[in-house]
């Protein structure tokens, strides 16, 4: 019986940043199988199978299988990664490992997953146990200037950044089985796979991460955002957000507005002051 990888892409209303997502994944060199499926909240249900279509005939190889599922109204990202793992789980039980990747997200090289998947394997052989989670390298792309990577190049201890920082979910391959038990908590409504991935690490900080280039992708999230109030009050009842997380959004919050668009050169700034030490 072979094993799969899964791949799952979530989308909604970007029909121009799905299509260079599932273009990226079809230029994989990827020895393994690979099943790549698509979740998607489009307010437009024939837009979506129009984009979606027209990149199928990207994929040529016959160990790539490409689908489809459609939720709707959305429910939220956490939600429809949650459905994710729950249609995996029941309808494809060779797949054994699994990554996340947003609409616009791309793989950094046509080699990145396959060594990322290398890597797993190899350091489980290594140490003689499953390993929940690895993680490697994303690239970010604030501005057409402004990009760096998290962790940086040449990262020498590993554990260390892991206690400032957390990975970019586009660079995480998990281990299938342990993610079927392991669903994302909705009430943590940007916090959830943070602390999914946190779980997933630990106890094996010092050897899960691959010295890799995984995934680049645009700047576009919450965490690249100052929040508004009710975000802010969101953020701040989180059950499994900590203080010192809790504490650094308040922060951002004091940020005025008319400033705001330069939070993301203070990420920069402050990914690279830290790393410094790591």
């Amino acid at each position: 019986m072979s094993n799969w990888t899964a791949c799952i892409v979530l989308t909604k209303d970007n029909p121009l940043d799905l299509e260079s997502t599932l273009l990226s994944i079809s230029k994989l060199n990827f020895s393994e199988k690979l099943s790549v499926h698509v979740i998607e909240s489009w307010s437009d249900e024939n837009a979506f199978k129009k984009v979606f279509n027209g990149s199928l005939m990207n994929f040529d190889r016959t160990d790539f299988e490409v689908t489809s599922y459609r939720i709707w109204p959305s429910s939220g990202i956490f939600y429809s990664m949650n459905e994710a793992l729950k249609i995996i789980e029941s309808s494809y039980p060779n797949i054994t490992e699994l990554l996340f990747m947003n609409s616009g997200d791309c793989f950094a090289y046509k080699d990145s997953l396959s060594e990322l998947s290398q890597y797993k394997q190899a350091i489980q052989e290594k140490m003689g146990t499953l390993f929940p989670a690895v993680f490697g390298r994303a690239k970010i792309l604030a501005s057409p200037s402004l990009s760096w990577f998290m962790p940086k190049e040449g990262l020498k201890t590993p554990t260390q950044w892991l206690k400032h920082f957390d990975p970019n979910h586009q660079a995480v391959l998990f281990d299938a089985a342990w993610s079927f038990k392991n669903h994302y908590d909705i009430e943590n409504k940007y916090y959830a796979d943070r602390k999914v991935m946190r779980d997933a690490l630990r106890g094996n900080e010092e050897h899960a991460f691959a010295d890799v280039l995984v995934s680049q992708f645009n700047l576009l999230g919450h965490t690249s955002r100052v929040p508004t109030w009710r975000e802010f009050r969101q953020k701040a009842n989180e059950p499994d957000r900590g203080f010192g997380s809790k504490f650094n959004e308040f922060l951002k919050f004091l940020i005025p507005r008319r400033f705001s668009k330069f939070y993301p050169y203070v990420m920069y700034c402050r990914s690279k002051l830290i790393s410094t030490f790591c």
